[in-house]
């Protein structure tokens, strides 16, 4: 995970350079709202001052969301639709 948080970091830093120094919103649904938020806690605050003006949750699971928590665990994905390029993907990595 720390290879995404810095490349989100990159991302947010580009953002705001290249829209003329405009903070940026960060908007998470669902699961993403706790990854945001583990993310901006552990930045410091003159980065967050100066990059993101707000952080819009949608659908957030504060509450948390076992059956996701334990299908990602387990690897259990029997339960879950896959449709279209995902289905392709998981092909591909799992066939090696």
């Amino acid at each position: 995970m720390k290879d995404f948080f810095e490349k989100l970091k990159n991302l947010t830093e580009h953002a705001y350079y290249t829209n003329n120094n405009q903070r940026v919103v960060f908007v998470a649904h669902s699961m993403g709202n706790p990854m945001t938020l583990y993310f901006l806690n552990h930045m410091t605050t003159a980065w967050k001052d100066k990059f993101v003006e707000s952080f819009v949750s949608l659908a957030g699971v504060w509450g948390g969301a076992a059956k996701p928590i334990r299908l990602m665990i387990s690897g259990t994905v029997h339960a879950v639709k896959r449709v279209g390029v995902v289905q392709q993907y998981i092909n591909i990595t799992t066939s090696h």
